[in-house]
């Protein structure tokens, strides 16, 4: 069974969303399950969990959120498939970054938002794979 790369990025955009909600519910909470000692804790507490005034854990769902939303409609309208390519860039910009912070910076690791920051790379290569096969 052939399966579409849309249908795979559909996919990776969802999981996005639930672990960005994840993530959030987390902070909300104060409850802590990390499988790696400490390093959720360390990420989430740290300076870096905030941008503008607001967790990054709200921003991601918030802009996955957006970002499907943009995706579903991408078909129907060129700039609104411009607006998914420049959301794509601008993830792949944070990414790392976000994976930098952690593993450098930090030293402490959050797989949840390793995972999130993994699959937006993911998500990345596939728009790239997408748009150079058209």
């Amino acid at each position: 069974m052939k399966i579409k790369i849309k249908s795979i990025i559909l996919i990776l955009i969802l999981i996005n969303i639930a672990l960005s909600g994840y993530s959030y519910y987390e902070d909300l909470t104060m409850s802590e399950i990390c499988l790696l000692d400490q390093g959720c804790s360390i990420v989430r507490h740290s300076e870096y969990s905030t941008l503008f005034g607001a967790k990054v854990s709200l921003l991601g769902g918030i802009a996955f959120i957006v970002y499907l939303l943009i995706f579903l409609s991408s078909e129907k309208s060129p700039k609104l498939k411009q607006s998914f390519v420049t959301l794509t860039i601008l993830g792949t910009i944070f990414a790392p970054y976000f994976i930098y912070v952690q593993l450098f910076i930090l030293k402490a690791i959050c797989l949840s938002c390793i995972a999130i920051d993994t699959i937006m790379i993911i998500i990345s290569a596939l728009v790239l794979y997408r748009n150079v096969k058209r």
